[in-house]
């Protein structure tokens, strides 16, 4: 739910980030975390994979904070 939330407040800024920013921003760090060497995120099947699971997970949280959202 991190993604979401990040990406959900970014949508907010005057300069709206895209969805694949977030997403190589937390992958990013996930592999200087790990000790990884910085290799770029392939845009494949799991990227988007990845991209449906941030965008489901924004509606849940909005849900929860008591936003009706549609599909």
């Amino acid at each position: 739910f991190a993604m979401a939330c990040t990406n959900l407040a970014a949508k907010i800024e005057e300069n709206a980030r895209r969805i694949r920013d977030v997403i190589n921003v937390f992958h990013h760090i996930k592999q200087v975390r790990s000790g990884k060497t910085i290799r770029p995120l392939l845009v494949d099947q799991a990227y988007i994979d990845r991209k449906g699971e941030v965008i489901k997970a924004e509606r849940r949280v909005l849900k929860e904070l008591g936003f009706c959202v549609y599909v």
